[in-house]
């Protein structure tokens, strides 16, 4: 499983500490993932990227993506950047070079996470396209 990179990046710079950090019209407060019950739990594997990101000096968001990366080579990552700032911030991820004892604590951190909450609402399913194969089906082709 690739971590909900999502919630690693957006949850990572500490700014979000409950779901009452976001403004009611943003659509992060709406998530299943983002709940009073959830939040809390899923802020546990964030809080391992930030550890690394740290011995690291790069963001939450750069680490992710730098682990994306070191895991899977063939795969081009797009995250989602507001800001040239956060575009340049994000491309640096790809110069970024983890340890391999890094990418193994990383994934290991990630098989052992239990997730809380749906990523979408119920309502919002049927808008997104959720027909994508499983990771583990992947060949590379």
């Amino acid at each position: 499983m690739i971590p909900p990179v999502y919630t690693c990046t957006h949850l990572g710079s500490r700014r979000f500490k409950s779901r009452y950090d976001f403004a009611p019209t943003d659509i992060r407060f709406h998530m299943p993932r983002m709940s009073d019950e959830n939040f809390p739990e899923n802020l546990e594997l964030v809080d391992k990227f930030r550890t690394a990101a740290e011995r690291y000096g790069v963001s939450v968001g750069q680490l992710t993506l730098a682990w994306i990366i070191a895991e899977h080579p063939d795969f081009v990552p797009i995250p989602g950047s507001r800001t040239i700032a956060r575009l340049e911030e994000n491309a640096k991820a790809g110069e970024i070079v983890l340890a391999p004892e890094d990418v193994k604590a990383l994934r290991v951190a990630v098989d052992a996470a239990d997730v809380k909450g749906e990523r979408y609402p119920e309502a919002m399913k049927k808008m997104v396209a959720l027909d994508s194969i499983p990771l583990s089906e992947y060949k590379g082709k």
